[in-house]
């Protein structure tokens, strides 16, 4: 999935179109902010309240001093600084909806000035909350991410950093990584972790050579294992996709030099960098963003990377892309193109589960047409893949066992359940074949043939 630079913004626009719907999830235009947030009525309030609840209804009229209402915007920094500490003193560390909600009608109203003050020591004190903050931040970097790095790095404050080099990084991804080498060095080490978890979904702009030079020289980057990191892989692939989409040849060549600059980080003896590992992982970010924006430029620059530098994982997801924009067909192709069987079975795995996905009668149908043969045996192993994604219980036997006998015949019961007993992915409790066969919702005479195939007896 993928977002633009401030999640939460974007995700609470939405919020509030799916508000307005419902006519009540917010406070109307024009209505003081602060009268949802009084923990309760005075006493002659309290009064006034039942006696308004023991009279009749009162015919509609326009509400009176209508103009004396205030927008959170015009209170003064002290109730602006004590509304916000309210919201946050009604949750945990994450917020409720419908103070989210609020938050994204108040805030965006705000000038730079005011934001900047919120965020520092006001005479009422402090604004705490950490999501609270966020917020702020996001919308100040929006409106002047210069001013709100210069805040940040007076501050040491995580998060108005963070934000801030989100949105120059959608320009210059290099400028932004370089601004970290004047920070402390644990501060540093938190703002490079912040920006590396938004790189897939976010937009990045630049050179991926002239990012892969910066982060190369950024000491905090040891800190984080950097060797085929999420981050790094993320970071790179996500710029890599632009090139990628319009030429994939060169996008290939691009990551040899992108693995030199980071070669060049080996010390003597260091057998943690490994370069198959660095080029595979940008290789898949690459595709990963390719394939939310272009499936079919991702397509060809899959079919242009090397099989030396492809994994087997990358096969299933390819061959559910294709099945997506070309049919059954397309996935079918690229599972018999491969001439590495694992390929093909992890590929014929994606062919089965966007197959199911759409029509599981026929998907479960399609298994008993299809002959013996290395397709066959990735499809059954989609089976068991498919049963731990849709039970949530990932490596569960009783899910994988129960999987296999909802299959419509005994050869493909029988094939399943000798696939599962040599997939490692299977038995996580270290069980033997033949105490695993035996828990098996199947015949003594079927049991004795897989023990057969799975664990042959010696002759006596």
């Amino acid at each position: 999935m993928s977002l633009s630079k401030n999640q939460t913004l974007l995700i609470l626009a939405g919020s509030l179109c799916v508000g307005a719907a419902a006519g009540r999830l917010v406070p109307a235009p024009g209505s003081r902010v602060a009268m949802d947030l009084e923990t309760g009525p005075s006493e002659g309030q309290s009064s006034a309240a039942e006696s308004s609840a023991n009279s009749p209804a009162p015919p509609a009229e326009p509400l009176a001093n209508q103009s004396e209402t205030q927008e959170f915007n015009a209170f003064d920094l002290q109730k602006q600084t004590d509304i916000l500490k309210r919201i946050s003193s009604k949750a945990g560390i994450n917020l409720p909806p419908s103070s989210i909600l609020l938050l994204a009608k108040m805030v965006p109203t705000l000038p730079a000035d005011r934001i900047e003050e919120l965020l520092q020591e006001t005479p009422s004190g402090k604004v705490e909350h950490e999501e609270v903050r966020r917020i702020l931040a996001e919308r100040l970097a929006d409106i002047d991410p210069s001013r709100a790095l210069e805040l940040g790095k007076k501050l040491e404050d995580r998060s108005v950093l963070s934000a801030a080099l989100t949105v120059i990084g959608e320009k210059d991804t290099a400028k932004a990584l370089q601004f970290i080498q004047s920070l402390p060095k644990e501060l540093g080490k938190g703002v490079l972790q912040d920006y590396f978890q938004k790189a897939d979904a976010g937009n990045l702009g630049g050179s991926p050579l002239e990012v892969a030079k910066t982060l190369a020289n950024l000491p905090v980057l040891n800190e984080l294992g950097w060797n085929g990191a999420h981050g790094v892989t993320e970071t790179l692939g996500n710029l890599l996709s632009k090139t990628a989409a319009a030429d994939p040849a060169s996008a290939l060549a691009t990551v040899k030099e992108l693995v030199t600059e980071f070669a060049r980080l080996k010390k003597d003896g260091d057998q943690g960098f490994n370069p198959e590992r660095l080029t595979s992982g940008i290789f898949q970010s690459a595709l990963n963003r390719l394939r939310s924006e272009n499936p079919q430029a991702a397509s060809a620059f899959f079919d242009a990377i090397p099989d030396a530098s492809k994994t087997s994982w990358m096969f299933p997801e390819e061959a559910l892309s294709r099945f997506r924009t070309g049919g059954v067909d397309a996935a079918i192709s690229l599972a018999e193109k491969q001439e590495n069987p694992e390929f093909a079975k992890r590929a014929a795995s994606g062919a089965w589960w966007g197959l199911a996905q759409q029509d599981r009668p026929t998907a479960m149908a399609w298994i008993e047409s299809l002959p013996q043969g290395v397709f066959r045996q990735g499809v059954l192993n989609s089976v068991m893949m498919d049963a731990w994604m849709q039970s949530m219980s990932w490596g569960s036997d009783r899910a994988a066992i129960d999987a296999g006998a909802a299959l419509l015949s005994k050869n493909s019961r029988m094939d399943y359940f000798a696939s599962l007993m040599s997939d490692r992915r299977f038995g996580g409790r270290g069980s033997a074949p033949s105490e695993l066969i035996a828990q098996l919702p199947i015949s003594d005479d079927d049991k004795q043939e897989l023990y057969r195939r799975v664990a042959p007896l010696k002759g006596k």
